[in-house]
């Protein structure tokens, strides 16, 4: 049994409320009486009687309050521990979207990197002269470059 239960049952088994406070009879000072006022629940006749006496005469109505404040609380943190585990997948499926976004640029980046280079090489020799053997080599560099690279991606994508 947890100590929240333990204490329900034996705030449950006690005299119910509300507890009185009355001047005490004989050589008792103070007293805790039940609500029927026929019997003391306690007689204080030491120091600090008034406040031990009046904190013993509120003690049922504090835990009642106090059990269940936590019991509100133990519910408001179920449903925040509900929205954090949302929030965390949410966050989880973020970050997958992220690291796969991030691996797709870097390889479109790569292709595109290798495209420019092509075009830099096709360049340096179509600039060495204005031959037909030059356009033909530069040519070559292009399909060689298009047959190791595919830049369209799987066969016929593009060409749709």
């Amino acid at each position: 049994m947890s100590k929240q239960e333990e204490i329900k049952q034996a705030l449950a088994a006690a005299t119910p409320g509300p507890w009185l406070l009355e001047e005490g009879w004989n050589d008792n000072p103070m007293m805790v009486m039940r609500p029927d006022r026929k019997v003391p629940v306690a007689e204080l006749a030491f120091q600090n009687y008034e406040n031990d006496a009046n904190l013993i005469a509120k003690a049922p109505e504090y835990i009642a309050y106090l059990l269940a404040d936590n019991e509100r609380l133990e519910q408001r943190n179920q449903e925040l521990d509900g929205w954090a585990t949302e929030g965390f997948e949410e966050n989880q499926k973020l970050v997958d979207e992220r690291d796969r976004l991030r691996e797709r640029f870097e390889e479109e980046n790569s292709r595109h990197t290798k495209a420019i280079r092509l075009l830099m090489h096709v360049t340096d020799i179509l600039s060495m002269g204005r031959t037909p053997d030059r356009a033909g080599a530069a040519l070559q560099e292009i399909y060689k470059w298009l047959h190791e690279n595919n830049p369209v991606g799987q066969e016929g994508e593009g060409n749709q």
